[in-house]
């Protein structure tokens, strides 16, 4: 004899099928939890702005999406709705990094930059207690870099502290950054 009447047949019978019903039905509910719809991203800037106060090997970041909103669980996707993408410019000044990154939820970041040689490091830093849900950010960084050949690299540290480079690109920068009036 089952736990509901034969004529309803879409609901389960027996202890292993109900088992089995709520559990689904309880993964559900929390796929469905992170999976409100978001707004629409905010507009990222082009970021030259960032690199024309900088003096050579200088660095100023911009977080956009998850990162800039704090330590919250946020309605997010369980998958990656972006694909992530990296790019870097070349401006009058140095370059802009603009790095598009799903990651776990209630994170933090923050970026440093390294100079050896013609070699710029950025590294940008994702960490705290990662929550759940899964959802989408940019990291927005202007890198303060002389005239000349440069590899700048982009490495990205995650809260399990694991690292790894996610590109490396070569530019050459053709011109100083405008001197700002005093």
């Amino acid at each position: 004899m089952g736990v509901w009447p034969d004529r309803n047949a879409s609901r389960p019978t027996g202890r292993p099928a109900v088992l089995a019903w709520l559990f689904a039905s309880a993964i559900a509910l929390v796929t469905l939890g992170c999976a409100t719809a978001q707004p629409p991203p905010p507009s990222i800037p082009d970021g030259a702005a960032l690199v024309a106060a900088l003096d050579p090997g200088q660095s100023r970041s911009s977080l956009y999406g998850c990162l800039a909103e704090g330590r919250q669980e946020k309605p997010a996707s369980r998958g990656a709705s972006e694909p992530d993408d990296l790019s870097v410019r070349v401006v009058a000044g140095g370059a802009v990094v603009t790095h598009s990154l799903a990651h776990a939820c209630c994170l933090e970041g923050n970026t440093r930059l390294t100079i050896r040689g013609n070699v710029a490091t950025l590294h940008e830093r994702l960490a705290g207690e990662p929550c759940r849900c899964e959802c989408h950010s940019t990291i927005l960084t202007g890198l303060g870099l002389d005239v000349g050949h440069w590899t700048v690299r982009v490495e990205l540290e995650r809260p399990d502290q694991t690292t790894q480079v996610v590109a490396e690109r070569r530019v050459k920068v053709l011109e100083a950054r405008p001197q700002l009036p005093h």
